[in-house]
């Protein structure tokens, strides 16, 4: 049968009509930042608890309370993260909880355990995961201390839920597991599927991934986008511009006079890469200077202790300080920062 057209409102910053589309595949970007994606693609196969205001999990001993308005002030400031000070974290997919939509808390401040209510909703198991289709997924609970896993999506350590094939030895986060096996994007004409493919260029930011994680790309153009840029919505708020600030995927204004350059970082932008735009400010964001990627964020726990026999004293997992540093068994310096 010939491809079935769709016809789609355009905006001055869309690229052409969609063609080869099905209608039912997830279509990006998502409006804002307030969608959670975990439950916008979940949300087939998700829990449904409904409204209950206690609930047995069980990732935790104590039964969770369901928060449904800003209680900020009723948590106690101090069992924040080593790391996120002041900044509450889910221990499932270790994004920060927002305070305008639901999460559930343990009211035992020492435990420091929240979970978006969409998250305590996830399927315990996932059947044939487009990156693992031999073997269902099972969703573990999160790691403790230092112990992490290492995920197959993005290829950061992680100790969140884990959705985990153990005979395998096959682990994603609760983020990298919700990722369709197709999708939809406004940017390009044909659909893009999931792959781990190495030595793909992405069409969004211009940079190379030479390694194995998560891309979504065109099988008829060379078209590819890395998971993050893929999962970008079309506006986001900062505090740099008053202004909602719009996914921007060519130059905004043609022929235009200036030099773009990022407001956050003042170096020199790219037109051809996507950015966020203002247009009524005529300002300009790299879209990692607005939403930037530490190899680190997808851990919680820090404090993890262990005895290892080159050193006499218990070692304790913490951030990895900015300045450069070395390690004491291989003496070699870090390169990146990360944690020891």
């Amino acid at each position: 049968e010939p491809f079935m057209s769709i016809l789609l409102p355009r905006r001055k910053n869309e690229i052409k009509v969609e063609e080869d589309v099905d209608p039912n595949l997830i279509q990006l970007p998502v409006a804002n930042e307030s969608v959670n994606l975990i439950s916008h693609f979940f949300k087939e196969m998700s829990l449904q608890q409904g409204e209950n205001k206690e609930l047995n999990h069980f990732s935790h001993d104590h039964p969770l309370i369901l928060s449904l308005s800003d209680v900020q002030n009723n948590i106690n400031e101090s069992s924040s993260s080593l790391l996120n000070d002041k900044i509450l974290l889910c221990d499932g997919c270790v994004l920060p909880i927002s305070f305008s939509a639901p999460f559930y808390n343990c009211p035992h401040h020492h435990c420091n355990f929240f979970l978006h209510k969409s998250c305590a909703e996830l399927p315990t198991e996932v059947q044939q995961h487009p990156s693992h289709p031999k073997h269902s997924l099972v969703l573990l609970p999160k790691s403790q201390f230092f112990i992490l896993f290492r995920c197959e999506g993005c290829e950061f350590e992680c100790n969140g839920f884990t959705f985990a094939c153990v005979q395998c030895r096959f682990y994603l986060d609760v983020n990298c597991a919700s990722l369709p096996g197709a999708i939809s994007h406004e940017a390009h004409a044909h659909r893009l599927i999931l792959s781990k493919k190495s030595g793909i260029r992405c069409s969004a930011c211009r940079r190379w991934y030479t390694s194995a994680g998560f891309k979504f790309g065109c099988v008829t153009c060379d078209f590819n986008l890395c998971s993050e840029c893929a999962l970008l919505p079309r506006t986001v708020r900062h505090r740099y511009d008053e202004h909602p600030l719009n996914i921007t995927y060519s130059p905004p204004i043609k022929d235009h006079l200036h030099e773009y350059y990022c407001e956050i970082c003042e170096e020199e932008l790219n037109p051809k890469i996507w950015f966020y735009y203002c247009r009524d400010c005529d300002y300009s964001f790299h879209t990692r200077c607005i939403r930037p990627i530490y190899r680190f964020a997808k851990i919680k726990y820090y404090g993890g202790t262990i005895n290892l026999p080159e050193h006499p004293h218990l070692l304790t997992l913490v951030p990895m300080p900015w300045d450069i540093s070395k390690c004491d068994h291989c003496g070699e310096y870090f390169d990146d920062p990360f944690f020891k």
